[in-house]
């Protein structure tokens, strides 16, 4: 099952990803944000000139062989992979079933349970500072909540086919949970959003914006292939990231990519 991000200017962001399943590719970037917020788990800051933390190279760190065809991404990952042949058995989080509502996060027995669906806030797909500030914060907490649950949909809804290493990770995250039977413990991102230097670049409709994303550690649980990889943020987490969003009248706001910077903010 493929799940394509956003078809700028063809398919409504409200109807782009909901046909044939979901795609996740790049896990490093995507680790750092809020999946609801709900306790346990980071959240988003908007607070203006502070950091917000984007980590680039984790969908290939460890699903390297789906039953997908589809599925594997390689991506200058960095992760630290088993030699293979672990015996993964994917059970609960925490040991058990957690009481229905009670977020658990994901750990070497299993996935995170109960993780809340992010809303999109209102005044989210408005062309202003305010607008893009609630936007990235929203594709923070979905990408957490994707790569938490497997179910991408949300997150390839905020990405522009334009961002091709994010479509990648959004499509092995998929994978990774629906064909490979496995689970990603970590990886939630948090970001910090430097309102001020929000900008018009020299394309039509496309912004650019400095971020800093911290990404958790990520450890990467693939059933299929008997495989546990780790993942390390530590250095992209020092860095600033520059995020470009394009918008589009009826979609509203889409990520379009991403570059570290050596810009630095005072």
């Amino acid at each position: 099952m493929m799940v394509e991000p956003n078809a700028d200017r063809i398919v409504p962001r409200r109807r782009a990803l909901l046909l044939a399943g979901v795609g996740l590719g790049s896990l490093g970037l995507v680790a750092c944000g809020g999946a609801g917020n709900a306790e346990g788990q980071p959240g988003s800051s908007s607070a203006v000139s502070s950091d917000s933390g984007v980590s680039g190279s984790e969908a290939s760190a460890g699903a390297s062989g789906s039953s997908s065809s589809s599925s594997s991404v390689s991506e200058g990952s960095s992760a630290a992979p088993s030699s293979g042949g672990e015996t993964i058995v994917k059970g609960y989080s925490g040991g058990s079933k957690a009481p229905e509502g009670e977020y658990r996060a994901a750990d070497e027995h299993g996935p995170a349970q109960n993780v809340p669906k992010p809303k999109e806030p209102a005044g989210m797909n408005v062309e202003t500072v305010e607008g893009v500030v609630k936007f990235l914060n929203y594709w923070v907490e979905a990408h957490n909540y994707s790569i938490q649950t497997g179910d991408a949909v949300p997150w390839a809804n905020t990405t522009s086919k334009a961002d091709e290493y994010e479509a990648k990770a959004i499509q092995w995250v998929h994978d990774l949970y629906f064909h490979n039977e496995g689970w990603i413990a970590g990886g939630l991102r948090n970001i910090t959003i430097h309102e001020e230097t929000f900008h018009k670049s020299d394309k039509e409709k496309e912004y650019k914006i400095l971020t800093h994303i911290e990404t958790r550690n990520t450890i990467i649980y693939d059933t299929y292939n008997h495989k546990i990889s780790h993942k390390d943020h530590s250095d992209d987490n020092r860095k600033m990231i520059e995020i470009s969003i394009i918008f589009h009248p009826q979609d509203g706001w889409l990520v379009a990519g991403k570059k570290f910077t050596d810009v630095k903010i005072s």
